[in-house]
């Protein structure tokens, strides 16, 4: 009797024990791995993720280049060279598009790469981070976006050194077409500017940005004495 007494204690023990962990996870859930929501005017830090935490990162590459690039100063005396290498890559089950950007610093550059930015996000939703089993030497630290929305840029607080290439950035957007684009690069005081890709916006968010401009058009009809400073 004494014996399933203390069966008894040390089950309900257990399951007590249980219940309180799976109520501490549902208050205090571990932090998933995914990409980082990147707002208009915002920085956010990009630990990194890797595509067995997030398999839609496995989607068909529609389009991929490696494209040459030469970082000047202000003085026009080359300080980086290398290649940057890009994808365009359809989302599994969603057939979105995600950027994808490498940087591969030539051995024989005199500074390190600081920073890739790319146009043309304005109107999309945007998250990013950097793909930790890319096989790089260096990863992002941080992305910034400007208030416009419109360039998303990666920082590398320790540089891709020469001889390095870091490992693959990506930005995930909602849009389902692409088209030409800019991305520069730029050392501690060098910038080389090259085309890539870039995301065409949906016709919704071109209503809305159409939209915009009216509202501004007809508030200017209706108040033509109000001064706006430049």
């Amino acid at each position: 009797m004494l014996h399933m007494t203390v069966n008894g204690r040390l089950r309900s023990l257990i399951s007590s024990s249980i219940l309180l962990i799976l109520v501490f996870i549902a208050l205090f859930p571990p932090p998933p791995s995914h990409a980082v929501p990147l707002d208009r005017g915002t920085t956010v830090l990009t630990p990194g993720t890797t595509v067995t935490d997030r398999p839609e990162l496995e989607g068909d590459i529609i389009e991929s280049s490696a494209v040459p690039f030469t970082g000047l100063n202000a003085v026009q005396q080359v300080v980086f060279t290398g290649t940057l290498v890009e994808a365009v890559v359809s989302e599994q089950g969603t057939s979105t598009l995600d950027f994808y950007y490498a940087i591969v610093n030539d051995g024989g550059s005199r500074q390190g790469i600081t920073t890739v930015a790319s146009s043309s996000f304005t109107g999309l939703l945007t998250d990013v981070d950097s793909l930790a089993d890319s096989g790089g030497d260096v990863g992002s630290t941080s992305a910034t976006r400007d208030f416009s929305g419109g360039i998303v840029q990666f920082n590398f607080a320790n540089s891709v050194l020469p001889g390095q290439a870091s490992n693959f950035v990506f930005i995930k957007t909602d849009s389902s077409t692409f088209g030409a684009g800019t991305v520069v690069l730029m050392s501690n005081d060098g910038m080389a500017s090259v085309k890539g890709f870039a995301p065409v916006p949906e016709p919704t968010s071109i209503l809305l940005l159409g939209v915009g401009v009216l509202v501004l058009v007809v508030w200017r009809c209706k108040h033509p004495d109000v001064i706006v400073n430049e």
